[in-house]
């Protein structure tokens, strides 16, 4: 029964969870980026699904590197990073600027790559539920087979 009331109360909390997400905060950030220029952007989303944009509105999103770069759509339509760094306007080569002509401003992440990081939350969250409830199945254990084991001595005495 404890276990039942357990897996309720994990339930419930976890749709609180779902339901309540933290945005992210809307203050301008300035960094300097590697190749030596300022980046000004904004965080966008919340702690699950998160971008960042400039203040020109071009999507960014971190490379490998933790790097910001400008944000692309692959041939899926997915939000993927390009390999060129942002930075603030003023700052823009020829080249990023020529890069940008073909970038729209405001990509956004497609339906596909949101119930991916929705589903992989809601795993994590499982596995800990799982996690939290199985020591439990194992207390139990460990109680019946000793009580069991004591049963027999006094059965053989």
């Amino acid at each position: 029964m404890k276990i039942k009331s357990l897996i309720a109360v994990l339930a419930i909390l976890f749709s609180s969870i779902i339901s309540i997400a933290v945005p992210a905060d809307k203050k301008p950030i300035t960094i300097k980026q590697p190749n030596g220029k300022t980046l000004t952007f904004i965080l966008q989303g919340d702690e699950r699904i998160n971008w960042a944009s400039t203040l020109d509105e071009y999507s960014l999103l971190t490379n490998k590197n933790g790097n910001w770069v400008y944000a692309v759509l692959d041939k899926n339509g997915d939000m993927i990073p390009s390999d060129v760094l942002a930075c603030n306007k003023e700052e823009r080569s020829k080249d990023e600027l020529l890069f940008l002509e073909n970038v729209k401003p405001n990509l956004f992440f497609s339906k596909k790559q949101i119930d991916i990081r929705l589903n992989r939350e809601k795993q994590e969250f499982d596995n800990q539920a799982k996690k939290a409830i199985q020591p439990e199945k194992d207390k139990k254990k460990k109680c019946c087979s000793w009580f069991r084991k004591k049963s027999k001595e006094v059965d053989s005495k």
